[in-house]
């Protein structure tokens, strides 16, 4: 299991309880506008994403990573990340993404 702790973030693999967490992020307009990853329609949707982000966070060789974002201080999720092999090869063999929940940015932590 990854997990980084930085002085004020914390790195961590999206697990099943984060479903929560992934339903607030895809109903959030600017994400949804900008990250193609999360234009998920319905709860069906966000669960299969999850639930593939675990499965493929478990694989031994690991070929990509989906984390949660923390903040240490507020103890507060704010954001995903997720970089590993393409799945569109017009695009290059390796993508990357993220996206932060707007409601929790430009804050002083």
């Amino acid at each position: 299991m990854f997990h980084l702790d930085t002085p004020r973030l914390v790195l961590r693999d999206l697990e099943e309880i984060d479903v929560a967490f992934i339903r607030r992020m895809v109903c959030e307009p600017t994400i949804r506008r900008y990250q193609s990853l999360l234009r998920l329609d319905s709860e069906q949707a966000i669960h299969e994403f999850v639930h593939a982000a675990v499965f493929h966070n478990n694989l031994i060789p690991r070929h990509g990573f989906n984390l949660v974002i923390g903040e240490r201080r507020l103890e507060q999720t704010i954001g995903w990340i997720g970089w590993g092999h393409s799945a569109d090869s017009t695009c290059g063999n390796f993508g990357v993404g993220y996206a932060l929940c707007p409601s929790t940015g430009g804050k002083d932590t």
